[in-house]
C-alpha cells in the first residue's frame, strides 16, 4: 500500500483521510491541521435534519484546538444548537460519538407489508448494542380530491434476530422498533429510528404494515406513502485508551453552506502545549508553546518519538538558547506526518529554524547558532596545526545570485515566497524551503543571512591535536599559521608586571596582542606597545603565571590592529588518525549578521527593477470536479500589478516540469487522475523582468 500525501502540505492531502499505517502526525508550534480520520464519518437523521458525525485525530500529545472550520464555514459562525463539538486531550474520553459505527449496504429498499430482505448490523467478529435505520418517505400526505392535504400515517415495522458469524440464526426473530410516522407534506421526510439490544450480532429486516398506496384511492383521494429503507447501522463498543494524542470528535447539522466536500474537509488551528526546562525551576508544566528548542527536546526525549535520556543533553544551554531565540521572535510550526523521519535529522530540521545545528559533543547533545561573536574559543597557531590551507574562491558564473524562500505563511496558511538579493537584477534564483517558519520577517531574516553566508569566500582547514575536540561548528577561533599574512606569532618567555618578553619580534611599534593559555583558550585581545623587537608593554592584562616547563607555554598571536589578527567560524570537525581533528573553517565576516530590516509588504522580485511589480500575491485550488475517474483541479491566482502574461507549470508526481499555459488569464484548470501528485507553479512575465514563482 502506498503512503498517503501529506494532510498538511500537499495540495491533495488537505482533507480528512485515514492515513491507515501511517505516523500519528507529530505536531509542533501552532499550525492549521487537516486532523486524520480514527473512525469512516457517517450520518444520521434527527427529525428531518441531517448530521454528520466523524472522529480524528489532531497529532500526538496535548494541542489546544481553536478555529475550526468545514472547508470555509467556522464552527462558531453556525448557532449552537447546529453542531457538536468535543476537544479530547490524553486520558480524557470520548462522550459526544459512539466507539464504533457499523453501516449496512441496504440503501433503496422500497419497503412493503411483506418483510425486506434482511442486512447484518455489524461484520464478523464484532458486537453492538444498539441497532439504527434510515427510512425516507418522497413525500407522506393524503390530497383530497378538492386539492385538501390532510395527514397520513405509515407505521414501519423493526425484526431482528441474533446470528453467529457465519450469519447462522441463534434465535427467532423479535420486533424492535415498531414507528409511526405521520405528516401532511410533499417534500421528503427522514427519520433515523435506532433500538437497544443485547449485545451481539444481528440479522434484520424491516416492512410496513400496510401497503403503500402511492396514486389514487377509489374516493380519488392521492396518496404519496412510500417508505424506503435507506440505511442499517450498528453501534457498539467502548471507546479505547487512546493513549497520548489529542482527537476531535464532531457532529454537525447539515445545511445550504455545509456541502459533503467541506464536511470532509475539517480544519483547525492546533497549538501543542510542551513543557518548558529553567534552571531555577526545573521541568515545568505543560503550556502552550511555539518554542524552536523545547521543540527539539521534545522530540529527542519523548517517549513516542525520540524516547532518549534527559542526562545526554546540555540543558543549560539549551535554554539560553531558547531565551535567545524568543527575544528574536524566531519559533517552530510544523507537522511531521510522513513515515521515514530519522531522529537526528528531525532534531536539525528544528533547529534549522533557529539557524542552529545540532552536535554530539563530549558525551551530550547540543544546539549551537551561527550567530557573530567576538571572544574566540580557541587560538591555533604555526605550533600546534599542520596541513594549513586556504583558498579564496571567485564568483561563478552559475552561482545563484539570489535566494527564493518557501514558507507557509501564518496569516494565509498558504505556501509563500519572498525573494532575496544583492543584485538590481538577478538571473539564476534558487529555491529554498523554510520548514516550520510561518513568519515572513522570520523568513525575511534567515534568507539574507543565507545569501551573506555564501559570500564568505575564504575557506580552508588544518590538522591539530587533542585540543581540536574542544572548539565546535559555529565556533569563532583565532588562527595564524606560517607564511600567510595573518598577524605574527610566538609564545610568552618572561612576564614583569605588564611587560611581555616575546619568543619572535613583532615589526611594528604598537598594536594587539591575543593571548592563547595553557589549554588553548583565549586570555583577550590587548593593546601593546613595542618598546624593543621582542618586548611590549601591555595595558590591561589580567593576573597569570606562565607555566612551567612541562606545560605548554603561553601563545600570542599579534597584530598592528585588531583585524589583523584573523577570526575564523568553524565549519566542521573531522577526527584523524593518532588522535588528531581536521578543523574546516570559513573566515568570519560580521556583515552575515545585519538584520536585513523590515520584511517587503509583497514579495516584489528585484528582477526587472525600476519599480516594476511582477509579484503574484497568492496562488490557491479554487476548487476539483470528477468526471468518470479524470478529476479536473482548477488553480486560480492573483494578478501582478505590472503583468504582461502569466507562465504555469505543472509537475506530476514529482517528474520534470511542463508548461501548462502562457496568456494573460488569471486560471488554469488542469486534468489529472486520483492517485496523482500535482504541483503547479505561476509567475508573471512583462517586458520589464520575469518574477518570483508562487507555488501550490
Amino acid at each position: 500500500q502506498l503512503p498517503e500525501p501529506s494532510p498538511t502540505y500537499s495540495l491533495r492531502g488537505q482533507s480528512n483521510i485515514a492515513r491507515v499505517g501511517q505516523p500519528i502526525t507529530l505536531h509542533y508550534g501552532r499550525h492549521i491541521v487537516w486532523p486524520d480520520l480514527v473512525m469512516s464519518p457517517y450520518y444520521e437523521y434527527d427529525g428531518d435534519d441531517q448530521w454528520y458525525h466523524t472522529l480524528m485525530c489532531v497529532g500526538l500529545g496535548h494541542i489546544e484546538v481553536t478555529e475550526i472550520k468545514f472547508g470555509d464555514v467556522a464552527l462558531l459562525s453556525l448557532d449552537s444548537v447546529d453542531y457538536g463539538a468535543q476537544v479530547v486531550y490524553p486520558g480524557q474520553g470520548v462522550t459526544l460519538l459512539p466507539a464504533t459505527v457499523y453501516t449496512a449496504a441496504v440503501s433503496g429498499a422500497e419497503l412493503s407489508s411483506a418483510w425486506s430482505a434482511s442486512g447484518y448490523s455489524n461484520p464478523p467478529g464484532s458486537t453492538v448494542g444498539e441497532v439504527g435505520i434510515d427510512v425516507a418517505f418522497n413525500g407522506l400526505v393524503k390530497i383530497s380530491r378538492n386539492g385538501d392535504m390532510q395527514d397520513h400515517t405509515v407505521t414501519v415495522e423493526v425484526q431482528a434476530r441474533p446470528v453467529n458469524d457465519v450469519n447462522a440464526p441463534l434465535g427467532g426473530w423479535t420486533t424492535i422498533i415498531t414507528q409511526e410516522f405521520t405528516d401532511n407534506t410533499v417534500d421528503a421526510v427522514r427519520r433515523t429510528i435506532k433500538a437497544s439490544v443485547t449485545g451481539g450480532r444481528y440479522e434484520v429486516q424491516a416492512r410496513v404494515t400496510a401497503d403503500p398506496i402511492n396514486g389514487q384511492d377509489n374516493d380519488k383521494n392521492t396518496f404519496r406513502d412510500v417508505c424506503v429503507w435507506g440505511g442499517l447501522r450498528g453501534y457498539g463498543g467502548t471507546h479505547p485508551a487512546y493513549g497520548d494524542c489529542t482527537l476531535l470528535a464532531v457532529k454537525v447539522k447539515a445545511n445550504e453552506l455545509l456541502s459533503q466536500q467541506s464536511t470532509q474537509q475539517i480544519s483547525c488551528l492546533g497549538h501543542r502545549h510542551l513543557k518548558h526546562w529553567t534552571t531555577a525551576g526545573g521541568w515545568s508544566g505543560l503550556q502552550a508553546s511555539r518554542s524552536i528548542v523545547w521543540a527539539m527536546v521534545d522530540a529527542y526525549l519523548n517517549a513516542n518519538n525520540g524516547n532518549q535520556q534527559e542526562n545526554t543533553l546540555l540543558l543549560t544551554e539549551l535554554e539560553t538558547l531558547h531565551t535567545r531565540l524568543e527575544t528574536l521572535d524566531n519559533h517552530f510550526d510544523y507537522r511531521f506526518d510522513e513515515t521515514g523521519a530519522k531522529l537526528l535529522p528531525t532534531m536539525n530540521m528544528i533547529a534549522r529554524a533557529g539557524r542552529s545545528s545540532v552536535i554530539h559533543h563530549i558525551g551530550r547533545w547540543r544546539a549551537i547558532r551561527d550567530e557573530p561573536k567576538t571572544v574566540p574559543v580557541q587560538m591555533f597557531t604555526a605550533d600546534n596545526m599542520t596541513g594549513f590551507n586556504v583558498s579564496l574562491s571567485a564568483p561563478q558564473d552559475y552561482d545563484p545570485d539570489a535566494l527564493i524562500g518557501t514558507f507557509i505563511d501564518s496569516d494565509t496558511w498558504q505556501q509563500a515566497t519572498l525573494t532575496y538579493s544583492d543584485v538590481s537584477e538577478p538571473i539564476r534564483a534558487e529555491t529554498i524551503d523554510l520548514p516550520g517558519i510561518t513568519s515572513r520577517q522570520h523568513a525575511w531574516a534567515e534568507l539574507a543571512y543565507m545569501v551573506k553566508a555564501e559570500k564568505r569566500r575564504e575557506r580552508g582547514s588544518f590538522t591539530t591535536g587533542m585540543e581540536g575536540r574542544i572548539p565546535v561548528p559555529h565556533d569563532l577561533i583565532a588562527v595564524c599559521p606560517e607564511g600567510v599574512d595573518w598577524g605574527h606569532w610566538g609564545h610568552i618567555v618572561a612576564k614583569t608586571g605588564g611587560t611581555l618578553s616575546l619568543s619572535n619580534p613583532l615589526p611594528f611599534t604598537s598594536g594587539k596582542i591575543m593571548l592563547r593559555n595553557s589549554v588553548g583558550g583565549s586570555l583577550g585581545v590587548f593593546d601593546i606597545a613595542v618598546t624593543g623587537s621582542t618586548e611590549a608593554a601591555a595595558t590591561g592584562l589580567p593576573a597569570f603565571d606562565l607555566p612551567d616547563i612541562h606545560h605548554e607555554p603561553i601563545y600570542y598571536i599579534a597584530g598592528e590592529t585588531e583585524s589583523s589578527i584573523i577570526l575564523c567560524k568553524v565549519t566542521d570537525l573531522t577526527p584523524q588518525a593518532d588522535d588528531q581533528v581536521q578543523i574546516s573553517f570559513v573566515v568570519e565576516d560580521s556583515g552575515v549578521y545585519l538584520p536585513p530590516g523590515a520584511v517587503p509588504d509583497d514579495d516584489v522580485s528585484v528582477i526587472g527593477g525600476g519599480g516594476v511589480n511582477l509579484a503574484v500575491p497568492w496562488l490557491k485550488s479554487s476548487g476539483v470536479s470528477t468526471t468518470e475517474g479524470v478529476c479536473t483541479l482548477t488553480f486560480a491566482w492573483g494578478a501582478a500589478p505590472s503583468a504582461e502574461l502569466y507562465e504555469a507549470d505543472y509537475k506530476i508526481n514529482d517528474t520534470a516540469w511542463a508548461q501548462a499555459a502562457l496568456s494573460g488569464q488569471l486560471s488554469y484548470a488542469l486534468q489529472a487522475t486520483p492517485s496523482q501528485v500535482i504541483q503547479f507553479r505561476v509567475r508573471a512575465k512583462a517586458a520589464g523582468g520575469i518574477g518570483a514563482y508562487q507555488s501550490l
